[in-house]
């Protein structure tokens, strides 16, 4: 992207929307809106204002993995005319997709797959903790394999709560702790605290006995930052990309 070109990246997620301004000097500035907002669009057309201020015919790329949602953000971003190209396995340039259906795949990996080749190479590992915590690997050659899904910390925590009455009062404390416990709450901290950090190390280790010991691994995702950096074998840590991503699938529409 060259010059003051910008895209408006659109990161539809689980538990929030994410917009930001990419252009050649980085990605910001940024909005979040939640995406179970009784406002939704209301309160995105205003962080939609507040990114774009009367600039006319920013291309925007989107990303999404809530689909009953997906349709009302569009309506409001191809509202003033701008081009909206989405995130899909169709608009992946210059990735095979191993999928047997390549259709599953969700836009969120695609777009971290994308934006991580581009600046690792491959092969390259992504660690995205969200609501789920996402795997995805891409091999040698810059095949996209996809890797494991499981729940993420703050999902784990939930069920906890909800399914295990005598822990239900003692999942307060959300910070790290060590693994000797000396109480409930400490050994809940401990599990999520600990246990998620030694499930990715475990993860990434096996991922690289399968497309390379040379494989980076960058960590992204709105809950990474309560793992804390304990998480060893990470090569990197960049909170912005998925949104470098979704931006990377506009730039045709860039003048």
């Amino acid at each position: 992207m060259g010059g003051i070109a910008l895209i408006l990246a659109v990161d539809v997620g689980n538990s929030r929307v994410r917009l930001g301004l990419v252009g050649d000097r980085g990605v910001g500035p940024l909005a979040r809106v939640p995406t179970d907002s009784p406002s939704l669009e209301e309160d995105f057309r205003g962080a939609l204002e507040r990114l774009v201020r009367g600039r006319a015919g920013i291309p925007v790329g989107l990303a999404s993995v809530v689909p009953p949602v997906t349709e009302r953000l569009r309506a409001l971003l191809q509202a003033d005319g701008r081009e909206v190209m989405e995130v899909t396995p169709e608009s992946v340039a210059g990735m095979r997709i191993g999928y047997a259906d390549p259709g599953e795949v969700g836009a969120d990996r695609l777009a971290n797959a994308v934006a991580a080749t581009r600046h690792f190479g491959a092969p390259v590992i992504v660690v995205d903790v969200g609501t789920a915590v996402t795997l995805e690997l891409v091999d040698g050659v810059g095949t996209f394999w996809g890797g494991p899904i499981f729940p993420g910390p703050g999902l784990a925590r939930k069920a906890l709560g909800e399914h295990a009455a005598r822990l239900r009062g003692h999942l307060r404390h959300q910070g790290m702790h060590g693994l000797l416990g000396d109480s409930t709450a400490a050994c809940l901290a401990a599990g999520i605290g600990q246990g998620y950090p030694a499930l990715i190390e475990g993860l990434v280790g096996r991922a690289r006995e399968e497309i390379g010991y040379e494989a980076p691994a960058v960590l992204t995702g709105g809950g990474a930052p309560a793992l804390g950096g304990t998480c060893r074998g990470i090569t990197a840590w960049d909170p912005l990309l998925t949104l470098r991503g979704v931006a990377a699938f506009a730039e045709p529409a860039l003048p």
